[in-house]
Parts: structure tokens; sequence; C-alpha cells
């Protein structure tokens, strides 16, 4: 049987002006191995004040190691009923530190961002994100190739149901989970075309992610032009954003 594992992931910056640093761990469980980190919400914490206390150089002078040996103590001294609470616990310490290279992912993140930097998904292929002002799930373009571009899906196209379950109030993260799927099974998506409401069944299939797209083109008057395109990145660290586009 195998041991349960817990993923901990820690990007740890060293600057605004420097490169960033990634430090990964993950912490691995089995009875009788107290050297190892439990999925105890207290031990997650204190891991990631580890890690962060030992490899995390600020060059702006700002970072005080006796400040953050105290954010410790006051952390450890509270209760927490679940890794949730742990999580969040965990990204106020790191925002203490003022830096927008240091940040945490939760197994869930880790997962989606193995996924986003693996080149390759099984789904349907379209790049999804939800519009701020009308919290609707948008189609931000179809992969060239991929099923939905196959079967018409346009950009600015809203997602109003998956497989009939409505979209309303539903996050870019979860829209995915449901669009996502084994290769060969089928999705429907509802979706909403100037004023049109359209059914579009789907075939999933395992999707390349090219990060960047290359071509010559030719001008009018016969002049070659370099073209590159880098694609929006999805779920995930180092290109992952809260918020932004998702790939499905």
């Amino acid at each position: 049987m195998a041991s349960p594992r817990t993923s901990l992931l820690v990007l740890v910056g060293i600057g605004a002006c420097a490169a960033t640093a990634v430090v990964a761990r993950e912490v691995v469980t089995s009875p009788g191995a107290s050297s190892r980190i439990s999925d105890s919400p207290k031990e997650v914490i204190d891991q990631t004040w580890q890690i962060v206390f030992r490899d995390y150089l600020d060059i702006n002078g700002k970072y005080k190691p006796e400040q953050w040996r105290q954010l410790r103590r006051d952390v450890l001294a509270k209760s927490y009923g679940s890794s949730k609470e742990a999580y969040e616990s965990i990204r106020g310490m790191l925002a203490s530190l003022d830096d927008p290279y240091t940040r945490f992912l939760d197994p869930r993140e880790f997962k989606e961002m193995q996924i986003d930097t693996s080149g390759e998904l099984s789904g349907v292929g379209i790049q999804l994100s939800l519009d701020k002002e009308t919290k609707n799930l948008v189609v931000v373009s179809p992969i060239d190739g991929s099923p939905a571009s196959r079967a018409g899906v346009q950009p600015k196209d809203v997602i109003t149901a998956i497989d009939g379950k409505s979209t309303k109030g539903m996050s870019t993260e979860d829209a995915v989970k449901l669009i996502r799927g084994q290769a060969g099974t089928s999705v429907t998506l509802t979706l909403q075309r100037k004023g049109q409401s359209l059914q579009v069944p789907l075939t999933r299939e395992r999707i390349e992610l090219h990060a960047v797209d290359h071509q010559i083109n030719t001008s009018p008057d016969g002049v070659k032009v370099g073209y590159n395109r880098q694609a929006a990145a999805s779920l995930d660290v180092l290109s992952y954003v809260r918020g932004g586009p998702a790939d499905a």
C-alpha cells in the first residue's frame, strides 16, 4: 500500500530585480516515519516556515529573521480545524514578506500546475476566463486543431452550462474540472452567442499545449515578417495566475 502524500510547493523569490528560485517539497507520510512531516495543519505550516527561513533571500534588506521567528510563534499558537485553514494561514504568512515572487500552492493548485506545465491535457481544447463584470464564463480562444476548434467554438462565446449544469456562480477551476476528462468521453457545452443558445457536443482528446507558436507572414508589399505568439498560461505557477485564463 502506497504511503499517503501531501504535495507542498513554495515558490521563493529573491527580489524583484533577480531571478526567481523555486523550492519544491513533496512531503511523504507513512506509519512509523517520525522524521517525516504528517498531514497535521500545524506541521504543514511549520514546514513552509522552515523552507522560507532556510532558503529565502531578500536583497532589498526588508526581510527580518527575528520578525519571521515571531511570526512562527504566532501562527503555531493558533488552532486549525482543517487543512484549508492552515493554507490560508500560510498565504497570510507569506504575504507578510511583501514579495510577489513568493507564494504557496495547495495540493489542488500544484496538480493544476503539473498539468499546465506538462505540455498536454485531456479535454476539448479551450481557454476559459471569468468576466470580471458579468461573472460569466467566457471562451478566450479555442486551441488550434482541438475538438472545440473543429466544432466552431469561438472567442467570446459564453458557456452557460456544462452537460446541462448551469455555470452561474461557477469558478473557472470548477468549470475546468467538468470539461476535462478521459480521452474518448463526451461533454456538451451550452454556449450563448449573439443572443442565441447553442448546444455543442464534444469528444475529449489528448490536447498538446504549445507555449509558443511561430510562422513567417508575407506583407502585401512582399516583405517577410516573423510572427511569434505566446499562449496564455493557465492554472500554474511561474505561469499560474489565479483568476487568469484556464485551459480545458
